[in-house]
């Protein structure tokens, strides 16, 4: 097309330059110059076309990573508010509640608002929060990248259970520790058999 747009400028520059007295090779080296103006334009018209059906593809791109990012981070909230017996909860760095599912509000007794932001030791016998127990845990869990143990813990109401519990430290891709998960069950039935 920009071809066709060349030639035909540079007939009809030439047509009505020399019509008018200007000799034919001004008049020729100005249509050569509007025509390499004129496909020039035409360049920039299709790289432009170029990068903007780029930036679309990179934008429905973006829009299918963003809607399946949303459907696993829903599958896993599904997760975490369906399993019935298992308290999966999230800490801080701290170790302080982060999140909390259905199912640490049955095992623990908590209510998700009466709990964020409390420290692990909430959980814990007094004498061994005073000890520091909660704390040599989530070392353990930072160091070696989980840690697991079975004791006493305290309900909210004050009732003790026997915990199976396993820490997980929490890192990103670049290996920085984000916090940690924890998991855990209600196994005094189990230790009582």
């Amino acid at each position: 097309m920009a071809s066709s747009l060349f030639v035909a400028t540079l007939g009809l520059l030439l047509v009505l330059g020399t019509r008018r007295g200007a000799p034919a090779h001004l008049v020729a080296l100005a249509a050569v110059g509007i025509g390499a103006a004129l496909a020039l334009v035409a360049y920039a018209a299709r790289q432009a076309a170029r990068l903007a059906r780029t930036y679309e593809a990179a934008l429905d791109e973006a829009r299918a990573r963003a809607a399946a990012l949303e459907e696993r981070e829903e599958r896993f909230r599904l997760l975490l508010e369906n399993v019935p017996d298992e308290a999966i909860f999230f800490l801080d760095r701290e170790g302080r509640v982060a999140s909390w599912n259905a199912g640490a509000a049955r095992v623990e007794g908590w209510r998700a608002f009466d709990v964020l932001g409390l420290p692990l030791g909430a959980f814990h016998l007094p004498e061994e929060a005073r000890e520091g127990r909660p704390e040599r845990a989530l070392a353990a869990a930072r160091e070696r990248g989980f840690h697991h143990e079975e004791g006493w813990r305290v309900r909210r109401d004050g009732t003790r259970f026997w915990a199976d519990v396993t820490l997980v430290a929490l890192r990103d891709r670049a290996g920085n520790h984000r916090g940690f998960g924890a998991i855990v069950r209600d196994a005094t039935a189990r230790r009582s058999a």
